[in-house]
């Protein structure tokens, strides 16, 4: 039995991550390496690992220490800002949100350099539509990254959690509901 759980962790690892690598199931969301500096890349996918894994607090922190070390090694790949402030907008109730001040500053910082960067940037669009709901609440500005996700990439999953959790907060079930 020990055996086959083993076995069975293992394929689901290579499964996880060839889908990062390959940009398919929970890899769409990867970004483009075109212009970014591989070993980034390569840190930015780790984080993302990381992030799809997560079971709780280490693989948050690792996820976000694999962004910021992307970010770090090339400041101008949008997508590992966008991943920092996703995991920040996913974090409030986390051990990453005890400095609220730090833990605020960063995460809007690091989504304001990934639309600097890209103003289309779909996984800022989509993680701002969140935090914009739940954290730092502006239900226009939430507005308005949800429609910008949604013209960008309609069908993708995060853009229908950003979607369902931004009218389920709002109390509009019908259209929760829809995503």
């Amino acid at each position: 039995d020990d055996l086959r759980t083993l076995e069975r962790e293992l394929l689901v690892d290579i499964s996880r991550t060839l889908q990062v690598r390959l940009g398919v199931g929970i890899g769409e969301k990867r970004g483009s390496a075109t212009g970014v500096d591989p070993v980034a890349y390569e840190y930015y996918l780790r984080g993302l690992s990381y992030w799809t894994n997560r079971r709780g607090n280490a693989e948050r922190f690792g996820a976000l220490a694999a962004f910021e070390r992307a970010s770090v090694i090339d400041p101008a790949f949008a997508n590992a800002w966008a991943a920092i402030g996703v995991v920040g907008a996913h974090s409030a109730g986390s051990p990453l949100a005890m400095d609220r001040v730090a833990f605020v500053a960063r995460t809007e910082q690091a989504f304001a350099t990934a639309l600097s960067l890209e103003p289309n940037n779909l996984m800022a669009h989509q993680g701002l539509a969140v935090w914009h709901s739940s954290q730092n609440i502006d239900l226009d500005a939430a507005r308005t990254h949800l429609q910008a996700a949604q013209s960008a990439a309609a069908n993708s999953l995060d853009t229908h959690y950003a979607a369902f959790f931004h009218y389920s907060l709002i109390g509009d079930v019908q259209r929760a509901l829809y995503h």
